[in-house]
């Protein structure tokens, strides 16, 4: 009896599963019986391929110019370090730099004048040069004023209501005329002095101030200019007419000159100090037909109206152009323009300064160094361009022997050629 009840333990599983299949439903799997998945696992590559690479923590990378551009007064202080070239480099090619100058633009660009042009950025305003000027990048107004109304006037306004008008602000042109202007003027100094013809320190601002008077075209407002005496002051008098001066004794040198004094009347009657300096550097009035090409646009006989229409020039000149320079407006129906050197002087007797007592002071000035008695030299080139280089920041290495470079007079010099040509430049070849 045991026996039969233990099989009977045995088979009563298998009977329960026989039971559950054919209870089944032939479309339904039984549910209670775990058959496995109905598709294969899938493959351990594949899902290890699916899982999304963990993103790696990015390193900080420090950029010397993005820290300094992150703030405008870092930045201001940076561009005082930086040459007018290397500005404009960056301007054009930076966008960060473009974006974050035009948002301060007028306080860069004077800073940058101030830097560059001491001189000139005060004696030539940028107000008075509207071609130099550009609208403010960043859309600022101003108050509406009456000559915003004229046809001519470049101002455009914004808001009918308001009559607000985008202000104008000084443009890299105007920067770009400061600099040049400044530079020329010390070059023409220092081509004087290398003749012998020098000058007290503060001329240059001086020398400046008669080029302001060329830029206005009528005698009224070089008139009310010169009579200002914050604009012009006794000294710049002064030393103006220390400038026509020693013109006079450059041009009436009868070696280095032309042995006449009209060419400073001729080279003051132009629109600008170029073709002064152009002069002194021996690039113009180097012939007869070079100063006649002048003397014919600057003061001549105005021609008939049948003459004008001819397309025949004088001396190169066209004839709408002959004598114009020396007509107000530089225009041939103008009045009689006066020159830089006739204001000064008129004015230096408006003012009772007696300036004709210090005419042979001025002949005499800079030629003997009283104090020891004994003429003063000509300037060192050499010297003069170590300075600049070291005014513009530029690495210079200077020698043991004061800054003076190997290939000098007490120097060694140094040849690549024969063995004579050595023994030459070393001064050891018989003479």
């Amino acid at each position: 009896m045991g026996g039969m009840d233990e099989d009977k333990d045995e088979k009563e599983p298998d009977d329960s599963v026989m039971a559950s299949l054919e209870a089944a439903e032939a479309d339904k799997p039984p549910t209670d019986i775990d058959i496995g998945a109905l598709t294969p696992p899938c493959s351990p590559i594949i899902s290890v391929q699916r899982q999304r690479p963990l993103k790696q923590k990015q390193r900080f990378r420090f950029s010397m110019g993005e820290a300094i551009m992150s703030q405008n007064d870092i930045l201001l202080n940076m561009c005082n370090f930086l040459g007018l070239k290397d500005f404009l480099n960056l301007y054009c090619v930076s966008k960060r730099f473009y974006v974050l100058v035009n948002s301060h633009y007028t306080t860069h660009i004077k800073q940058l004048a101030r830097n560059h042009a001491p001189l000139a950025h005060t004696i030539f305003p940028y107000q008075h040069y509207k071609r130099a000027c550009i609208y403010d990048p960043m859309q600022r107004t101003r108050p509406f004023h009456p000559s915003d109304a004229h046809p001519r006037s470049r101002s455009t306004i914004l808001d009918p209501a308001t009559k607000a008008v985008v202000r104008t602000v000084p443009g890299l042109r105007w920067v770009l005329m400061c600099a040049y202007r400044e530079a020329l003027v010390s070059d023409m100094l220092l081509c004087l002095a290398l003749e012998g013809h020098r000058f007290p320190a503060p001329v240059p601002a001086a020398v400046l101030k008669t080029w302001a008077l060329l830029d206005q075209p009528f005698n009224g407002t070089r008139l009310a200019t010169v009579h200002d005496p914050r604009a012009w002051s006794n000294r710049d008098l002064f030393l103006a007419l220390m400038f026509f001066v020693k013109l006079d004794m450059r041009f009436s040198d009868p070696l280095l000159g032309a042995g006449e004094c009209v060419l400073r009347r001729l080279l003051l009657g132009q629109k600008s100090l170029v073709v002064l300096w152009e002069a002194l550097r021996g690039l113009n009035c180097r012939s007869q037909a070079e100063v006649l090409t002048l003397l014919v646009e600057w003061d001549c006989a105005v021609l008939r109206p049948e003459q004008r229409r001819s397309d025949k020039t004088v001396f190169g000149v066209p004839p709408g152009k002959v004598g114009a320079l020396s007509r107000e407006g530089w225009m041939q129906s103008g009045k009689p323009l006066l020159r830089p050197d006739q204001l000064v002087l008129r004015e230096a007797v408006r003012r009772g300064l007696s300036m004709h007592r210090c005419f042979a002071d001025f002949i005499l000035w800079g030629y003997v160094d009283w104090t020891w008695v004994e003429d003063i030299p000509l300037p060192d080139l050499e010297q003069l361009n170590l300075m600049d280089r070291k005014g513009r920041g530029e690495d210079v290495e200077e020698d043991d022997d004061g800054g003076e470079d190997s290939g000098g007079e007490g120097g060694r010099k140094v040849s690549t050629g024969t063995m004579r040509e050595m023994a030459r430049a070393s001064r050891v070849g018989s003479a």
